[in-house]
Formats: C-alpha cells, sequence, structure tokens
C-alpha cells in the first residue's frame, strides 16, 4: 500500500488495500437514542439473539428437549453430529444397524434390520431398547407373544432372526425375506379356505399383505424418505434433542463472545493497541467457534427435515428457522455479507409463512424531535439497484416532535431537519430492527460558509476487512460503533488561494519557512515567489514539468477531462501538520473561523463515511471519475495532478462533503493522543487506498507533495 512517505515513506498503521464488508443490517433488539449518540446501531447481543429461547411457546419444548437421553459417544465413533453426516451414515439411530453405526459399511442384511424393528414397532412392540443404547449394544426385544398374543410363532421367528444383533444370523437378502414372509401368508390363506369358522387373520397378516412387500422395495434405503408417521416424530424428537444442548453452548459462547468484544474495543478506543488485539483474537476464536457449532446445529436439523418432510413437523421447522436466524445476525456481526444472503435464502426457503424471516424486517418506531421544534423532516434511503447504491429521492416523514408511531424498516437513512430561520442539519442513520429510535437535534442558529454541521451521533468506525488484511496491510481497529460530539467541517479542503491569503499576512521569514514545498517518490509539488510578489505553482513527475503562474490557468497533458484548471483552487499540499496548525489557529484568533482546529481523526471518518460504515463517502465503491485516484486519468504520467476542489460531486459524503477520497491527503489530530495523523488517499494512489477508513501516524514537520489539510471547527 502506497503512503505518502519517500519510497512510500511514513507508517501506516491504517492503510487499506482491500474492500471490507457492507452489510448494513444490525441486530439490536432496540434502538439508541441519539442525545447520548445512538443512531440504532446493533449487533447480536440484543433481544435478536435470544430468539431461540425466548420465542413463545418454544422455551418449554427446548428445555424438555434438553433433558432428553442424548446417544452416547464411544471413543471410536465421530466427536460431533456432522461428523456423523460427514461419514455418511445417514438415518434414524433407533433403526440403524449396530454395524452401521459402528462405521462399517451399510450392507442388505444391515437394511434389513432396519426393517425388523420397524415392523417390530408396527406388530406392537415397544421402543426397542433405551434411547441412549439403542446403536451400540445388543438390544433384547420384549417378546412378540407377550406385545401382541396373537402374532404367528413362525412371523414372530421371522423378525428375531431380522433382529439378530450380528449380520451373519439375519437374512441374506430381501429376497430371502420375502420368500419366508410370503411362505407364512400363502400358509395362513390356505387355512383360511378350509372352513368359514377360520378366525379374522391376525394384525401381523393384515400388516404383511398390506406393508411387507412394497416397504421391502424401499426399505433398504432406510436413510431415505420412507417413514412412518411414529418413526418421523421420533427422528424430529432425536434430531431436537441432539440440538438442544448445542444451542445451550451457543447462547453462552455469544454472552462471552460479546464481553470480549466490548472489552477489545474499548482497549482499541483507549490505544491500548496489544491488549485489545490479544481480546480481539480471543473474541474471533469464540465467534468461529460458535459458527461452527450452528453449522452442526443446522446439518443435524436439515438431515431430520429431509427424511421427515418439511412441514410435517412444526417444532422441527421451527427449530431449523431460528437457528438460521441465528447465524445470520452471526454474519452480520462478523461483516460476512455473502454469507448472510446466502442464509436469508435459506431461510426463506424453511420458513415461507415468514413466522421466523419476519424478524429481519421488524419496523422501527421513530421519535424524533428538534430544538428548536417544527423543524420537517424529510427521509433519503439508500437505493441498492440500480447501478451504485445512491440516495432515494426525499420524501416528508412530519414536522417536529414526530412522536406518532411513524415507522421505517430497517436500513441507512439520511434524515434532513429543516426550518426557514436555522441552516438545513443532515443526520445520517443506521436503523436496526425494532424497538424506537430516538433523536433530539439541535439547529444551529449560523453555520459559517463553505462549512457543514454533523450533530452529535452515532457511526461505524474502523475496518471490516478479512484479520489477514486489517491486521498485516490496513492495520487499524476492527470495526465497532463510536460516537462523536458536535462539530463543523469544511465542505472543500484548503486551497492554494486559502493559503496564498494567509501566507500575506506573515512577516517575511515565516512566509518563506510556510511556503508549501514537498518532494517524494512522486516527485515535487511546490509555490515559488517571485519578485513581484506573486506564486508559481510548479508540479514535476517524471521528467515532465508544469509551472503556471498566478492568474494563469495549468494545463495538463494527456487529459481529456479537466484538462484545463485554475490550480489557485487545487488543495494544498507540500505543508507539514505543523504548518497546518499554524494555519487553522490564524483562523481561529482572527474571527474568520471560530474555533477553527484540525479535524480528529474519528470527526473526518464520521463525515466521510456517515452511518453505515461505507468504504467511500459514497458507497462500497470507487468508479474512475468518481474521486481523484490513480486510474481516473488513466494512470498517464503526464496527467497526474490534483485537481480544483469539489470537481467530483458523485462521491460526496452523506453530510454533503466532498474530496474525502483522494486528491490528496489531509492531516488529522489522533483523538486519543493528539498528534499527527492523515487519511484519505491522493491523485497519484489507488482505489483501496482512497477508503475513508485509510488512516496513517505522520511526521509533524515533514512535508510531502500530496498531503494538504481540511479545517474542522468545534460547536459553543
Amino acid at each position: 500500500m502506497d503512503v505518502p512517505g519517500t519510497g512510500g515513506g511514513g507508517t501506516s498503521r491504517r492503510s487499506a488495500t482491500t474492500g471490507g464488508g457492507t452489510g448494513i443490517g444490525a441486530a439490536s433488539g432496540s434502538q439508541r437514542t441519539a442525545t447520548t449518540g445512538g443512531t440504532g446501531i446493533g449487533n447480536p447481543s440484543g433481544s435478536q439473539r435470544s430468539a431461540i429461547a425466548d420465542h413463545p411457546g418454544v422455551a418449554d419444548a427446548s428445555g424438555a428437549l434438553r433433558t432428553a437421553t442424548v446417544v452416547p459417544r464411544p471413543p471410536e465413533l465421530p466427536a460431533s453430529p456432522s461428523d456423523l453426516i460427514s461419514t455418511g451414515r445417514i438415518g434414524t439411530p433407533l433403526y440403524m444397524a449396530p454395524e452401521v453405526w459402528r462405521g462399517e459399511p451399510a450392507t442388505a442384511r444391515s437394511d434389513l434390520f432396519s426393517l425388523g424393528v420397524l415392523l417390530y414397532e408396527l406388530c406392537g412392540g415397544t421402543t426397542p431398547g433405551p434411547l441412549a443404547e439403542a446403536p451400540l449394544v445388543a438390544r433384547t426385544f420384549a417378546p412378540l407373544d407377550v406385545a401382541a398374543p396373537r402374532i404367528d410363532p413362525a412371523f414372530a421367528a421371522v423378525l428375531t432372526r431380522c433382529l439378530a444383533h450380528e449380520p451373519s444370523a439375519r437374512f441374506d437378502s430381501a429376497e430371502a425375506l420375502r420368500e419366508a414372509l410370503e411362505s407364512i401368508s400363502a400358509r395362513r390363506s390356505g387355512a383360511q379356505d378350509l372352513t368359514l369358522a377360520t378366525p379374522p387373520r391376525p394384525r401381523w397378516v393384515r400388516i404383511t399383505r398390506v406393508v411387507a412387500l412394497p416397504l421391502l422395495a424401499v426399505a433398504i434405503l432406510v436413510g431415505g424418505n420412507w417413514l412412518g408417521e411414529r418413526s418421523r416424530r421420533l427422528d424430529a424428537q432425536q434430531a431436537l434433542a441432539s440440538v438442544a444442548p448445542v444451542l445451550d453452548e451457543c447462547r453462552t459462547l455469544d454472552t462471552q463472545i460479546e464481553t470480549l468484544r466490548a472489552e477489545a474495543f474499548t482497549a482499541f478506543d483507549t490505544d491500548r493497541v496489544p491488549l485489545a488485539e490479544d481480546v480481539w483474537a480471543r473474541a474471533l476464536s469464540l465467534g468461529a467457534k460458535q459458527a461452527r457449532r450452528y453449522e452442526e446445529a443446522t446439518a443435524i436439523l436439515e438431515a431430520s427435515q429431509a427424511r421427515v418432510g418439511q412441514g410435517r413437523d412444526k417444532a422441527l421447522d421451527q427449530r431449523l428457522a431460528e437457528v438460521l436466524l441465528q447465524r445470520i445476525l452471526i454474519a452480520e456481526r462478523d461483516r460476512k455479507p455473502e454469507v448472510r444472503t446466502a442464509l436469508v435464502q435459506r431461510l426463506e426457503e424453511v420458513d415461507p409463512g415468514a413466522t421466523t424471516s419476519r424478524q429481519l424486517t421488524a419496523p422501527v418506531r421513530m421519535d424524533l424531535d428538534s430544538e428548536p421544534p417544527g423543524a420537517v423532516v424529510q427521509v433519503e434511503s439508500v437505493e441498492p439497484l440500480p447501478g451504485p447504491p445512491h440516495w432515494s429521492r426525499p420524501w416528508t416523514f412530519g414536522t417536529t416532535p414526530i412522536t406518532s408511531g411513524l415507522t421505517l424498516q430497517p436500513g441507512s437513512y439520511r434524515l434532513t431537519f429543516t426550518r426557514p430561520d436555522r441552516p438545513p442539519v443532515r443526520y445520517p442513520v443506521l436503523l436496526g430492527r425494532g424497538g424506537t429510535f430516538q433523536a433530539r437535534v439541535v439547529l444551529p442558529e449560523h453555520v459559517p460558509d463553505g462549512y457543514v454541521y454533523v450533530p452529535p451521533g452515532r457511526f461505524l468506525y474502523g475496518s471490516g476487512d478479512d484479520e489477514s488484511i486489517r491486521r498485516t496491510v490496513v492495520r487499524t481497529r476492527p470495526v465497532h460503533p463510536l460516537t462523536t460530539g458536535a462539530f463543523l467541517i469544511a465542505r472543500h479542503e484548503v486551497t492554494y488561494a486559502d493559503w496564498l491569503t494567509w501566507l500575506r499576512t506573515l512577516p517575511a521569514a515565516e512566509r518563506t519557512a510556510r511556503r508549501p514545498r514537498g518532494t517524494n517518490y512522486f516527485g515535487t509539488i511546490e509555490l515559488l515567489p517571485s519578485t513581484d510578489e506573486t506564486w508559481t505553482f510548479h508540479l514535476e513527475h517524471e521528467g515532465v514539468a508544469y509551472h503556471a503562474k498566478e492568474g494563469e490557468p495549468l494545463r495538463y497533458q494527456d487529459r481529456e477531462l479537466r484538462a484545463e484548471q485554475d490550480w489557485r483552487r487545487f488543495p494544498v499540499s507540500g505543508v507539514s501538520w505543523e504548518d497546518a496548525r499554524a494555519y487553522v489557529a490564524w483562523l481561529d484568533t482572527t474571527g474568520r473561523v471560530p474555533r477553527a482546529r484540525l479535524c480528529t481523526e474519528r470527526e473526518w471518518e464520521r463525515a466521510g463515511r456517515g452511518a453505515d460504515g461505507r468504504d467511500y463517502p459514497h458507497g462500497p465503491t470507487l468508479a474512475p471519475d468518481d474521486a481523484n485516484f490513480d486510474a481516473t486519468y488513466g494512470r498517464k504520467p503526464r496527467a497526474f495532478g490534483p485537481d480544483a476542489v469539489g470537481s467530483h460531486p458523485v462521491s460526496d459524503s452523506p453530510f454533503g462533503v466532498a474530496d474525502l477520497s483522494g486528491n490528496v491527503w489531509e492531516w488529522l489530530v489522533t483523538d486519543t493522543g493528539g498528534t499527527a495523523a492523515y487519511g484519505g488517499g491522493s491523485f497519484y494512489q489507488d482505489a483501496l487506498t482512497a477508503r475513508v477508513l485509510n488512516h496513517g501516524d505522520g511526521e509533524p514537520r515533514t512535508r510531502f507533495p500530496f498531503i494538504g489539510l481540511r479545517v474542522c471547527a468545534s460547536v459553543p
């Protein structure tokens, strides 16, 4: 990743080289108040995360299921339910032959054992052996002459042979079993022909005639879809019992993960980075474990649903939907939009009535006020299609105070508060799910020309990149919600015209010291004084030199767009952090911009990203003409250079601030130590470097040809 220093110099601790997550959904069950910095950004720690335990009618069932006996695992058996599935041992444990459960290949004899269990139950026998021991030990079945006294002894013998623990003691094929059953049936039919006094057929004969022959054709695929009603019920119960402890574990992990995440974010935000990274790594490890366990639960429930049939067991379907919901919330928490999209699609398939999935779109009640009241509130939503994300047409939401129960769907919005006697105030928000969003926005009496008022609020700060990128390349904090107070920020970067106005007020020696000049691997950009007290702009790169005096335009070669520009409207560069601080101090002391100062990193990032954690001021991607970066003019050596401020309005931020990506880097102040930093990328570096999350540590006295500044100001 390129940084402004010589040979890429400067130590970049937060330089961006890859796109981060773009999901905007949040899983908070309730919204935060804007007066304390809340914008409704949430995470899976809210009520949504406990959907399984809290769902009406589910908690009791879940509690009962947790007390069920689960099949124990001998040392040689799989370590988890997902392992069972991956080995190919598909079937209901109560009906599986012992050798199949042990991992041996299934044979026709194995299938006949399963058929024997089913016929045993149909004839009146009870569940064959304790559930905990069903697949593992030689079972003793209650004699059929006790369970069903009218069972023919010959049929009982056939069934006993099917249920033999050792495969060698069973019939060797389905055909052999068929012949045995048909022989018994034929004998009974012949006896009936001898006399009309023959009593009615015993139950086993009726079952055999109706069930046995067609059943044999499918029973050899005992792991398939054919199950009797009782078998389906037992299958679903077994699946629910199997996942109950898994889900209990996931809920426990959930609490631990959220505790660690909060601890890590606090450490990051107070610059205790080694501690923060250690705690964050532990949170990620538990999060990965939780995700795996939820995947295992999903596999168990989906396998059971495939055998039982969707819609045939409501408890099974509901539990699967709830597990998928939890996985969606985790994908949102972990900034994995592709995973989330796939899971939402799967949830819609298993939850056609939207009983569970409607929680993802639970509307948010809006409670809005302003000081003074009587402001008209207009709303714009982020429209993802067609084309890149953009703001929708605004619509009038109401007049403050708004407490009438009006709602918005979860998502990213921009609220604009307007009164005839006050400047308009834009307020981007990211709404979670359900609950109430509260905001009370103070409308300032005056905002200086060229500045934007940013009210107090919450936003997503940091990188949503994969950890391998965040830690080795981006080197910034993981994305998480933060707040800022109110502040003013200049719509544009400080220009050469602005800087020259200041220079001409300085004594000659200081004027020379504060002269913009910077040289590094790009080349040189500087202002050169003339004897007539005018200045000349000079840019040199790879043997190409441009010169333009005050009043003369600069003409770029190899450009089709913006080839001729007034260089005095370029953002000033080649100034040090100390120069920048001296300039804003002058603005303050002269009253030009009261309380003027450099922007803090958090203020600058919030002004650039709004509330939803976007990578660039206008969305998740940066097209060549959206801003001035290396691809804007085809990477031609004679086309590189700054543009006049405001030349790329498509990339204006949600607050209406221009050029926060590209053009020139901007000097900033760290929030914790008050030291030098910079952000934003430049005309000579790539789109990934131009992400708003991209900050670097700076050297206060160093001047680079593409670092300038923007002015912020405190609000009284």
